[in-house]
């Protein structure tokens, strides 16, 4: 029901827009239709009865609904700039994460490769318990 909502909401926005192009070219209408489509694609795919891993992906997009509260919300605002100022730092984090993740994980599965039963058995196998362990969750 709330995406329905949303599509009404995204439609009477489009059509009461002065320059409809630049409406559907900007960052908030990008947003509303990443959060909105996942829905009438889940729609479609389940009446032609194919449900593919694609698809379980896209429905992660969902979580952009919650950029839509931003128009509303000072708080939400506040914070999306203060991500666009610091976004350059944000991603050496997220490059320096990355790589220590894949070297961890890669010296997991050499450490372990000669046990008999372990539960690294490739590389990317490793990774979850690299993830795991370095944002402290396990």
């Amino acid at each position: 029901a709330c995406v329905m909502i949303f599509t009404v909401e995204y439609f009477l926005r489009l059509y009461a827009a002065p320059d409809r192009l630049k409406f559907v070219r900007s960052v908030m209408s990008v947003i509303d239709v990443v959060a909105i489509m996942p829905y009438y694609i889940g729609l479609f795919m389940h009446q032609k009865g194919e449900v593919s891993g694609a698809f379980v992906t896209l429905r992660v997009f969902r979580v952009f609904r919650i950029f839509k509260f931003s128009r509303h919300s000072q708080g939400l605002r506040v914070l999306g700039y203060t991500l666009k100022s610091c976004a350059s730092e944000l991603g050496f984090l997220l490059f320096s994460l990355t790589m220590a993740i894949i070297i961890f994980a890669t010296v997991m599965y050499y450490a372990e490769k000669s046990v008999v039963h372990t539960k690294f058995t490739s590389i990317p196998a490793a990774f979850w318990y690299t993830i795991v362990t370095m944002t402290t969750l396990g």
